[in-house]
């Protein structure tokens, strides 16, 4: 049986690599595209502000932070 634990680490470790693949695939294209970033900020389940290079990805970053905050929500009631 899998722990939430080791379902954390098997998730922060999938993302690490995701991160990097995607990193070193957008350098070596050698094309000139924009890439469109977004971030937000949470203390405990309470999102504070986010950020974007566009309009596009701040909305999607919203739907991000909304599902985040009622995960958290909901398994902190378990």
């Amino acid at each position: 049986m899998v722990t939430l634990l080791q379902l954390g680490f098997v998730f922060v470790f999938v993302g690490m690599i995701l991160l990097f693949m995607g990193s070193s695939f957008a350098t070596t294209k050698g094309e000139q595209g924009h890439i469109k970033t977004a971030g937000g900020i949470f203390i405990g389940p309470f999102p504070l502000f986010g950020f974007a290079s566009d309009n596009k990805m701040f909305y999607s970053l919203l739907v991000v932070v909304a599902v985040l905050s009622l995960l958290f929500f909901f398994m902190r009631r378990l």
